[in-house]
């Protein structure tokens, strides 16, 4: 037995990859949608740090589904790349990176390039100066901080991390924990409107392998490419009649594919950033 195998789905024709993406997507959602259902029954019952933990599970869960959907609408070639784009299924990064993207607009493709190349980052500095502090990748560091007791070391000072949050700030998790998902609801859209179907996979890898991923391809060039692709189901017979909010949310909010950006983790050496930070003065 081998886990964690879903490079193998590159060596799959086109039509078995949609047959075996296709029932991936089916047990995907299902078990986000469920951890969200428990998530929120913990909430209902005052429990906010392990609402919170499954919220952000079921998170993750849903990234599969938009990582899948995202390796259809990719091209087959470079097989690598092809590869590459399937291998996030599995990596803890990318999938919270793909769950915080989901929660953006921003105008082009440009701007979703330059916001990665900041989210890689493995250390970065910030505070009141931008300076002040060298923190962990945000990604990274905020799953495990929600999740786990650590301990920690930063700039010479060590103590305890705990995921517990001030009982101030716990009273408001419960309200937020019951807040709709965006990447689960995009998810749950794409579905409904029978997009996840071998079939329907077929349609969606056809119209958008052929669409090149530019610096300045805007939202408006997106949104058309997502009402064309449901266009395109609905002449095949494939299209779920759906009340008109679903639609609407697949051209709205089905974003950008990544396949062709980079999502590793960009090494940075500690050592130059406490050299920025002993270079930096004030400006009067």
């Amino acid at each position: 037995m081998r886990a964690k195998a879903i490079k193998d789905l590159a060596q799959l024709s086109d039509n078995k990859l949609f047959e075996e993406v296709a029932e991936g997507l089916t047990i995907v959602l299902e078990n986000a949608a469920c951890i969200e259902a428990d998530s929120i029954f913990l909430a209902d019952q005052n429990h906010p740090r392990s609402c919170e933990i499954l919220r952000k599970i079921s998170e993750e869960e849903t990234a599969k589904f938009l990582i899948l959907m995202d390796a259809i609408r990719s091209p087959r070639q470079p097989a690598s790349d092809f590869a590459n784009q399937l291998a996030r299924f599995n990596d803890h990064f990318s999938k919270g990176f793909y769950a915080e993207y989901y929660t953006l607009r921003l105008a082009n493709f440009g701007e979703v390039l330059e916001y990665i190349k900041q989210a890689r980052e493995e250390y970065f500095l910030d505070g009141p100066n931008d300076v002040d502090w060298i923190f962990r990748n945000r990604i990274l560091q905020q799953r495990e901080e929600r999740i786990y007791v650590d301990y920690v070391e930063n700039d010479g000072e060590h103590y305890w991390h705990s995921p517990k949050w001030p009982e101030s700030v716990e009273k408001g998790m419960t309200t937020f924990c019951k807040m709709p998902l965006d990447i689960l609801n995009l998810a749950k859209s794409l579905n409904q409107a029978g997009c996840a179907s071998p079939k329907a996979l077929s349609v969606i890898a056809s119209k958008w392998r052929s669409v090149k991923m530019t610096d300045d391809f805007p939202i408006s060039q997106l949104r058309d490419t997502n009402y064309a692709t449901l266009q395109e189901l609905d002449k095949s017979g494939l299209l779920r009649e759906q009340p008109q909010n679903i639609y609407d949310t697949i051209i709205n909010y089905w974003l950008f594919p990544l396949y062709s950006a980079d999502l590793r983790i960009i090494s940075v050496d500690q050592s130059k950033l406490r050299e920025i930070q002993r270079g930096w003065a004030p400006e009067f």
